[in-house]
């Protein structure tokens, strides 16, 4: 800060949460329920876990595309 004085944890986290790009907090999803169907998953609460998880490794940018992504769900469904 020009005024030299340090932050307090609490300004600093919100000051560095304002700088971060939306899109890397909170990505578009690379799949929805409709992929799903259309590859053939059994419709039921799987859904909700399975875009948890891709959502996840979006994340930690384990999975960047969606040709990754439905790579997943085939491997995690047996090919479904």
């Amino acid at each position: 800060r020009a005024e030299g004085r340090a932050l307090d944890p609490v300004t600093a986290a919100r000051e560095e949460l304002q700088r971060t790009d939306e899109a890397k907090l909170r990505p578009a999803p690379l799949v929805d329920g409709h992929d799903l169907i259309r590859l053939g998953v059994p419709k039921g609460s799987i859904y909700k876990e399975i875009l948890q998880q891709l959502e996840e490794h979006q994340l930690e940018e384990s999975i960047t595309t969606r040709e990754e992504a439905l790579a997943f769900v085939r491997r995690l469904t047996g090919g479904a």
